[in-house]
């Protein structure tokens, strides 16, 4: 995860550097008395364009850094076997969830679970519809994964850098990146 985080700190700190040089040329631009504002506007509008290459460029390196985390925390995670009659005990039990998941006991809610134990996207795919349903036991029966809240909080980061690093460079704000950075850095 650390590895994660300076790559990322990396990419914001160019990202960062991107952003103050074009305030500088902004305010380079406006001060020169030969051009009218229009024209200042317009030569404006120019180096933000050459800023959106580069801006596209950074963002695209975050998501590649960010997937290749991704996979390296998810490599670990098991698929189990999959047939007709694991489909089948999946769909009684997602239909036993809808109807009656919430007057259940956390006993058999557990029981419930049990067969899907060994496959990692079954189970979480379980766990979204305990938390969605309002289902007790949530905690009882999934517990705590470091690795889905890693996960999480990657794709929410990468949710966070896109919409900065996509608006206008004047603008960005890299600071709620930089402190959540600093938080995954102490997980």
């Amino acid at each position: 995860m650390v590895k994660f985080v300076e790559e990322i700190r990396k990419i914001i700190k160019e990202f960062n550097a991107l952003r103050d040089n074009m305030k500088e040329k902004t305010a380079s631009i406006m001060e020169d008395e030969r051009y009218s504002i229009d024209f200042k506007r317009t030569l404006i509008e120019q180096e933000k364009y050459a800023c959106k290459a580069i801006q596209v460029e950074l963002i695209s390196k975050a998501k590649k850094i960010t997937e290749d985390a991704k996979n390296e925390l998810l490599k670990g995670k098991t698929v189990g076997a999959r047939d007709q009659a694991f489909d089948m005990k999946l769909s009684n039990v997602l239909q036993l969830l809808k109807t009656i998941g919430d007057s259940m006991t956390l006993e058999e809610l557990t029981e419930l679970v049990e067969p899907f134990r060994q496959d990692y996207y079954t189970m979480n795919l379980l766990r979204k519809v305990f938390v969605k349903g309002n289902i007790k036991g949530v905690m009882e029966i999934f517990g705590v994964d470091k690795i889905d809240h890693n996960v999480s909080a990657m794709d929410e980061l990468m949710k966070h850098l896109s919409q900065e690093f996509n608006r206008d460079i004047e603008k960005a704000d890299t600071m709620r990146l930089l402190i959540t950075l600093e938080i995954m850095k102490k997980e």
